[in-house]
């Protein structure tokens, strides 16, 4: 009987981005791409990596829509430890030097487990550049590293779903920061939040009806708390509604 699959994780299911303050001519003027890390972005770095994940890892992600692959060439990271730290640790001049050496937001740095380990499986934490922030350490293991890697995707992309902000409000309509550039298109759906302390409120539930490069309108589908979204909301991609589909 093969052993059951598991994923243990103490990643949080969310995490608050930095706020930013909004303009009214963003949609006619969106940041240029140079000066900010590109969202679906994703660097792979296993090390060691005894079973062969990584390039099967890479595909999986690069094909799920939401990540693609981003150079990861000449950034030496690991984990180390009985704890498995980050080694070198993220300082924020670490952060700006690996600003300089990818254009992906995200770093997938970890070490792939051997049969002997409990393996095919990975052992891994995520580094957002665009917060500076080193997620905390998760593992996931297969029956197989195809499965292993799928079990991966999974989780990123419960995990790191898209995030921006609400822009505009016009004739009843959401403009948001997030585009095709980031994964979106016509039919996705969006939640829309309040931070309020250290609390996210979900005060709206919309779908996108047309998606540019850099921005998306949208439509209110339903109010939760009978409050009206206004500028400066969190908008987090339906990572619910987008795991369902077939």
């Amino acid at each position: 009987m093969q052993a059951r699959p598991r994923l243990r994780s103490f990643l949080p299911a969310c995490f608050l981005p930095v706020a930013f303050s909004a303009s009214a001519a963003w949609a006619q003027t969106p940041l240029p791409p140079q000066s900010r890390p590109d969202p679906q972005g994703l660097a792979v770095l296993l090390s060691p990596d005894p079973v062969g994940l990584s390039p099967v890892l890479a595909k999986v992600l690069a094909g799920d829509g939401r990540f693609h692959l981003a150079p990861g060439n000449g950034i030496k990271l690991s984990l180390k430890g009985t704890e498995l730290q980050l080694d070198p640790p993220l300082t924020l001049q670490a952060r700006d030097q690996l600003r300089g050496k990818t254009p992906g937001r995200y770093l997938l740095v970890g070490r792939s487990l051997s049969q002997a380990e409990g393996g095919p499986g990975l052992s891994a934490r995520v580094l957002d550049l665009s917060l500076g922030e080193v997620g905390p350490l998760f593992e996931a293991t297969g029956s197989s590293v195809a499965e292993v890697s799928q079990r991966v995707r999974r989780f990123m992309r419960a995990n790191h779903p898209l995030s921006g902000h609400v822009r505009d409000l016009r004739d009843g309509q959401v403009y948001i920061d997030l585009g095709t550039r980031a994964g979106l298109a016509r039919g996705s759906g969006i939640l829309i939040r309040r931070i309020v302390g250290i609390r996210q409120d979900t005060i709206a539930l919309a779908r996108v009806q047309r998606a540019e490069e850099w921005f998306s309108l949208c439509d209110i589908e339903e109010r939760t708390s009978g409050q009206m979204p206004r500028v400066g909301d969190l908008v987090l991609e339906d990572v619910t509604g987008t795991l369902s589909r077939p």
